[in-house]
């Protein structure tokens, strides 16, 4: 792991004395989310489009759009799984 993300997961630590990094990961969905859907041109930029993916090689994609949502309730729906599932196994 690289050593710049230590302080910030450093915020959310279990009671076993390690670090969660589900919080972080559910935090940075909703943010990303909220601003996508105010500013179109970030859910544009990170939404996945093979044509852009393979023709542009925008492979940034691959990663970016599992964190942007179409509306509240899918964003609202998303979080919920994840977090059953992400803290659970954490």
């Amino acid at each position: 792991m690289h050593t710049a993300f230590l302080p910030i997961l450093a915020l959310f630590p279990l009671t076993d004395g390690t670090i969660s990094v589900a919080m972080p990961l559910l935090v940075l969905m909703v943010a990303v989310s909220a601003v996508a859907f105010f500013r179109r041109a970030v859910m544009d930029a990170c939404l996945l489009w093979p044509v852009d993916i393979v023709g542009r090689g925008a492979v940034h994609r691959l990663v970016t759009y599992g964190f942007v949502h179409g509306d509240i309730g899918h964003l609202l729906f998303n979080a919920f799984s994840y977090a059953s599932i992400a803290f659970t196994l954490n």
